[in-house]
């Protein structure tokens, strides 16, 4: 299977990135895309343009997302984990197994939670 490329939001610690990058994870960031600044709603369709899942610890995101799906619009998947509820490490190894876990077909409109 081929793994998913991930979207990652600008909230995002550096150090997960580096690390997913290093362990081969298609990982693109905000700041990459300068889309910085951009409306979270943006980030999804950005997410969604590229298909990539799109990776956050911001919990208007999962607000964003119910919205979404009561007006029958859609997104490739997010990712969300509470920015102090596991370390960089473990972030990293949960997000490399996901990117060779899942397809953006079985992510689509899902929110799995970290």
């Amino acid at each position: 299977m081929k793994r998913v490329k991930i979207y990652v939001d600008e909230n995002i610690d550096y150090r997960v990135v580096k690390g997913l990058k290093r362990r081969g994870v298609d990982i693109i960031t905000v700041q990459e895309t300068l889309n910085l600044a951009k409306s979270d709603e943006k980030q999804l369709e950005y997410a969604k343009s590229i298909d990539a899942l799109f990776f956050t610890h911001d919990d208007d995101l999962l607000k964003i997302a119910k919205r979404w799906k009561n007006v029958g619009k859609t997104h490739n998947g997010i990712i969300f984990v509470h920015q102090t509820k596991l370390s960089v490490g473990e972030i990293v190894r949960k997000l490399r197994l996901l990117s060779e876990t899942v397809s953006i077909k079985k992510m689509k409109n899902h929110i799995e939670f970290l």
